[in-house]
């Protein structure tokens, strides 16, 4: 969406999709915790949700590599695995902070991207 001469990188309708699906997995984390059976497979669902989701963002341009983005992202893994926090919809937490860092990086302009990179 252009506003103001602004683009963002990740606009209303795909922050909506990106939030639903993180609460999507929230749920099938909690149903399978729940399930003392189902337990061990919570961790294949947190290495699923890591590789979509930084995939989704890689297409979207947002890079995970600035020290806040990447320990919102790894906080959020490494808390899914703990049975005890597994109840915590930490996956949209997550995903929520992530996305109010990069339209604020969007709005204010200030990128670490290319400091990251080395170039210009």
């Amino acid at each position: 969406m252009e506003n103001e001469g602004t683009k963002t990188r990740i606009g209303n309708i795909t922050a909506v999709l990106l939030i639903g699906v993180a609460l999507i997995f929230d749920v099938v984390e909690v149903v399978l915790t729940a399930t003392v059976l189902l337990a061990p497979l919570q961790s294949f669902v947190s290495l699923f949700a890591v590789c979509v989701f930084s995939f989704w963002l890689f297409m979207l341009g947002v890079g995970l590599l600035s020290p806040k983005k990447f320990l919102v992202s790894s906080g959020a893994a490494l808390l899914e695995v703990f049975p005890l926090t597994g109840w915590l919809p930490m996956w949209t937490i997550g995903i929520i902070l992530i996305i109010s860092m990069v339209r604020l990086e969007d709005k204010t302009g200030v990128s670490i991207k290319p400091h990251l990179a080395g170039n210009k």
